[in-house]
């Protein structure tokens, strides 16, 4: 009987995370963005915005990449990288498709910045906004 309710605990506890990390939220995708950024993941954080549905070659596709990266490498890196992050609740639209999302990047060299993230909800799925 202990053997079942340690599971049942465990089933409950892993649903529980995993609700509670999902990115499809507001405050999961800019979460899992600035997680991208402190490791260095450049493609996935610029695949957390919304495409709206512009094609691009692979080319085009490349030099997007590089662009992102190369702005945001030397952003975080000339501040000694991203120490730690905190992400506040999502100010969520009256229709619930958009949302604000504050958050405050702790930055190695000491220094924090405070900023807003705009999100929006797509077929469901959250994305940072392009447009922001």
């Amino acid at each position: 009987m202990k053997k079942l309710i340690l599971w049942v605990a465990v089933a409950l506890l892993s649903v529980c995370f995993a609700a509670c990390t999902s990115s499809n939220t507001p405050e999961g995708v800019t979460k899992a963005y600035i997680s991208a950024l402190q490791k260095g993941n450049y493609e996935k954080a610029l695949r957390l915005y919304f495409n709206k549905g512009e094609e691009f070659n692979e080319q085009q596709e490349q030099e997007t990449l590089q662009m992102f990266e190369d702005k945001m490498k030397s952003s975080v890196e000339d501040k000694g990288g991203i120490a730690s992050y905190e992400i506040q609740a999502a100010e969520i639209s009256e229709d619930g498709n958009s949302a604000i999302v504050p958050y405050t990047i702790h930055y190695g060299n000491g220094t924090s910045v405070d900023s807003k993230n705009k999100t929006i909800k797509v077929d469901g799925k959250w994305y940072l906004d392009p447009s922001k």
